[in-house]
């Protein structure tokens, strides 16, 4: 049997799903949060990665923490050591868009890939009027399943997630800025 720490902390992610908090990673992502303003190889980095682990070990009342409360805590650390140029860049390296296919491909009437298409274009022409920098893409397989009407993976569906993936790549160049950040997840 494999037993699980006590003192573990899971992150919950907004599609429901739960990783253990890894200290290691936040210590990245605030390292790359400090180089973003201008401080390189910021040594306090994992410093306060431990921190904001162990307040959450010892002090977070529950096992588990939303990713929201985890980037809270991660900013009011950064501004209470003194660092509110960091915390703004963890911040805006934060913030995205978010682009379910799934619910869209739910939305559109069914079977009707050319109104998934419509629907998704009319998001992206949003997103990108009001100039969204970073927008994040999930649920890409189970949209395809929903729009191909399959329960498990084909060449059909592998030929359907190309076409999405394409169109979202040129809607997104045609009204791209060179500082564009992209990302699709399953």
């Amino acid at each position: 049997m494999i037993a699980i720490h006590t003192d573990t902390v899971f992150v919950t992610y907004e599609d429901g799903r739960r990783r253990p908090f890894d200290a290691r990673k936040l210590a990245r992502s605030i390292g790359l949060a400090a180089s973003l303003a201008g401080y390189h190889q910021w040594e306090l980095a994992a410093h306060i990665a431990a921190a904001v682990a162990t307040y959450l070990r010892g002090d977070w009342a529950g096992h588990c923490v939303t990713r929201e409360q985890l980037f809270e805590a991660v900013a009011g650390a950064l501004k209470s050591v003194g660092h509110p140029d960091i915390e703004r860049a963890y911040r805006q390296m934060h913030e995205h868009a978010v682009v379910d296919l799934a619910a869209l491909a739910i939305e559109a009437p069914s079977g009707f890939e050319l109104e998934f298409f419509r629907m998704l274009g009319e998001r992206l022409d949003h997103l990108n009027a009001h100039g969204e920098r970073r927008v994040q893409f999930r649920n890409l397989r189970y949209c395809v399943k929903i729009l191909s009407g399959k329960r498990s993976w084909r060449t059909r569906c592998r030929s359907l997630s190309g076409e999405i993936l394409a169109f979202i790549r040129e809607k997104c160049a045609a009204a791209s800025t060179n500082d564009r950040a992209i990302v699709i997840a399953g």
